[in-house]
């Protein structure tokens, strides 16, 4: 039989016993038992392989120094014990949501510029938004991206990109994308007028940037009668005319695609691309 003593005793356990389940609740919320971080950025090439994934990669020699996190995919933002990684202010400003955001995704990278541009992909057929880290004046500033499909990849619009930074798919349904450009190297092209940068590869594309002429470029990319340039003050890819028409606006030099017909003493007459 308990004596009453002994019944106090036990009592006063039991006190002590929830009492101390209540520090420790509180000291959860206190944050000395912090939520652990979310898990690391994989690469971005870890999700080509990756059924799933909005992600895809091409191939280039920076794939593994390149590092994905999802912010946001199919509209729903990513959640880590009960809390989403990030909010939508953290996205994109009221221009960027007012297209509304498919997927999101912070691209980090150690290297601050990737020679030759590596090709990054999202789902969808929305438009492709950039955002250098770079804040100007505590603002994002976004750049609307040229978009070409891959054919290893249907249902992605992809971009060249050359810097780590916030790329969003937008739910806006964009045309057709048009085809992959034919890779270009050791090729400088110089304007022979005022041309026009264009987000794709055709007249009707929006204008992104003029340029004047003599200004040289170098392309990393082909489609029909359209070069795929860095912009010369830096930047993402563009799109720029060979011809406008029947006139000739750029002068090639190096292996640029071009066919030429020469005379008798080695004159170049003429030059189309192949």
């Amino acid at each position: 039989m308990v004596k009453p003593r002994q019944w106090l005793l036990l009592l006063s356990v039991f006190i002590l016993a929830v009492g101390m389940a209540q520090v420790a609740a509180q000291d959860d919320d206190d944050g000395d038992n912090p939520i652990p971080d979310p898990p690391p950025a994989q690469t971005c090439f870890w999700s080509k392989f990756h059924a799933g994934s909005p992600i895809r990669i091409g191939p280039g020699v920076f794939k593994d120094q390149i590092f994905c996190r999802t912010l946001v995919e199919k509209g729903d933002y990513i959640w880590w014990y009960g809390s989403a990684i990030t909010g939508a202010g953290n996205v994109g400003d009221r221009t960027v949501l007012d297209f509304g955001i498919d997927h999101a995704v912070d691209i980090q990278s150690g290297l601050d510029y990737w020679e030759n541009g590596v090709v990054m992909c999202l789902r969808g057929r929305g438009r492709l938004l950039f955002s250098q880290r770079e804040l100007v004046d505590g603002q994002r500033v976004w750049t609307d991206l040229p978009r070409y499909r891959v054919n290893e990849w249907p249902g992605y619009a992809c971009t060249t990109l050359f810097y780590p930074g916030l790329m969003v798919m937008t739910t806006e349904q964009m045309p057709a994308l048009p085809p992959p450009p034919k890779p270009v190297e050791n090729c400088t092209v110089t304007t022979l007028y005022r041309v026009n940068l264009r987000r794709d590869p055709n007249t009707s594309s929006d204008v992104l940037q003029t340029v004047p002429p003599q200004t040289q470029l170098q392309p990393i990319g082909r489609a029909g009668n359209w070069y795929l340039v860095p912009p010369p003050d830096g930047g993402d890819s563009v799109w720029v005319a060979y011809l406008n028409g029947r006139q000739q606006l750029l002068e090639l030099e190096g292996d640029c695609g071009q066919v030429c017909t020469q005379n008798a003493a080695g004159t170049t007459l003429s030059c189309r691309l192949d």
